[in-house]
């Protein structure tokens, strides 16, 4: 008779299960447009999260097509891919739901983690491409959203769309940059959508020039390996080992607050579920298989590290006293970079590894233009439980803008404010001569009448070459302001 109370006890008392859905999708749109390309990572971005989150997962699903290079370096995640289609995609959703309802039924409460990488159209709406089609966003709040009955959802969005303005695996590393429709990434942060699902938090980056960034020296997106960063540890302010949104929100803010490049800088949108702004995005604890690395390089600021095949695992600035706890692969092959130098290591399982005193040996690094600036600015900033502290202390409401100039501005905006800056120059060079040849004529008459005149052409022309001066420092300083959002180009 006891028996039944206490089963239920232990089911509620049990924590939830976690379900996993990461898609990568290299293909271009059914309906691309005229200079769309395939992506390079996106695949290798599914394949880097689907590990992650594997061991911590009840059940895990990858839907990509792992290309050659990256199928050598995620072999037994090749093995469990799926294609990623639309059709595959809402089987596995219609699967979940059934797992969650089963779970309910018997007291046990359930997440589900959805990442996607890829492609995005902005017409007819907003979507997600897949082989065979997009998954819109009315199709995603109006029937996959609705039918899960998850505690939580989270959703972790890397999408892009258009053109890449720099493309290639070659030797040097370099950034790929595609555009992305503006709002695209407010469309799926809206209140408006997100309001009926208060159990949903979402995780979305585009650039301050609308634009998402994928970089060959980390083979992966720009975003997606910040999240990974954040989510091994990197973001972990209070060292409970359990990364929240407000934490991974804040350690994106320090990754990418030093940026300078008008085209490498992100613009992130961070919402936890309304149910519970305090929700986790991971519980590291649960990581029974991984290696831990623990402490800071001598004088390093900003380390890496990374597989000795090239896949980037993590990076982190930290701040000055603070002593990280990073989850690694175990018993993998690994190398410690420092700027320009490099170490081996290897963790073995659930093992833990002092990065201090390793030794150090030079390994050049090469980079221009966008990948430059990606190299020096992102993980600039050292990021720890003071830089956790200021950034929690801001308006929860307010979103979180990594560039102080304007993302809308168009060329001919700033053309404009330079050319009227320019002419009110001119005005005041000219205004300026002829009260300094008035003034020069007013000291060296001596007729009364004269004086007069030539005092009051001073005057006027003196304050006119004021105003002009005036004009042309508040054009000139608009100019520059709007400028940089204003170019795309690349160094």
């Amino acid at each position: 008779m006891m028996l039944a109370p206490l089963t239920l006890a232990l089911c509620l008392a049990a924590p939830p299960r976690l379900y996993v859905v990461a898609v990568g999708n290299n293909a271009v749109p059914l309906a691309g447009g005229e200079g769309t390309v395939a992506l390079q990572y996106a695949d290798d971005d599914a394949a880097r999260v689907f590990g992650l989150y594997r061991e911590v997962a009840k059940e895990s699903y990858l839907l990509s097509v792992l290309d050659p290079e990256s199928q050598g370096l995620f072999p037994e995640e090749t093995s469990l891919a799926l294609a990623p289609t639309l059709a595959e995609f809402v089987r596995v959703f219609q699967h979940l739901a059934e797992r969650l309802a089963q779970d309910r039924a018997q007291g046990q409460s359930g997440d589900v983690l959805l990442f996607f990488s890829g492609h995005g159209v902005a017409t007819p709406q907003p979507s997600l491409t897949f082989l065979d089609g997009a998954l819109t966003r009315d199709m995603l709040f109006e029937e996959l959203l609705p039918s899960l009955p998850a505690r939580y959802v989270h959703l972790i969005l890397d999408a892009c769309h258009a053109e890449a303005l720099v493309h290639g695996r070659g030797a040097e590393a370099s950034a790929t940059i595609v555009d992305v429709p503006p709002g695209q990434g407010a469309n799926f942060a809206s209140d408006r959508a997100l309001a009926r699902f208060p159990q949903v938090g979402v995780v979305v980056a585009t650039s301050a020039t609308h634009q998402a960034h994928e970089w060959q020296a980390w083979r992966a997106g720009v975003f997606t390996h910040q999240v990974l960063s954040g989510l091994r540890g990197g973001a972990d302010a209070n060292g409970d080992r359990v990364i929240e949104y407000r934490e991974l929100h804040a350690f994106l803010a320090a990754a990418n607050g030093a940026v300078r490049h008008p085209q490498a800088r992100l613009h992130v949108v961070v919402e936890p579920p309304a149910l519970n702004t305090r929700a986790a995005l991971m519980d590291l604890h649960d990581l029974v298989y991984a290696g831990w690395v623990s402490g800071v390089p001598a004088g390093a600021g900003h380390f890496a590290i990374e597989t000795r095949h090239g896949v980037r695992v993590v990076d982190l600035n930290p701040e000055p006293g603070q002593v990280p706890q990073l989850a690694v692969p175990a018993d993998t092959e690994l190398l410690l970079r420092v700027g320009a130098y490099e170490a081996p290591l290897s963790v073995p399982t659930q093992a833990t590894a002092s990065l201090v005193g390793l030794a150090l040996t030079e390994s050049p690094l090469r980079g221009r233009g966008v990948a430059e600036s990606l190299r020096e600015g992102l993980f600039a900033t050292p990021y720890g439980p003071a830089y956790f502290r200021g950034f929690a202390d801001r308006p929860v409401e307010a979103p979180m803008t990594l560039t102080r100039r304007r993302a809308s501005a168009s060329r001919l905006e700033s053309w404009v404010a330079l050319g009227v800056g320019s002419a009110c120059g001119v005005a005041g060079v000219l205004t300026g001569a002829v009260a300094w040849r008035a003034r020069q004529d007013y000291q060296q008459t001596s007729f009364e009448r004269r004086a007069y005149e030539l005092r009051a052409r001073y005057d006027n022309f003196r304050y006119a070459a004021f105003g002009s001066a005036s004009c042309a420092l508040v054009g000139w300083a608009a100019g520059y302001w709007l400028w940089p959002a204003a170019s795309g180009s690349a160094e």
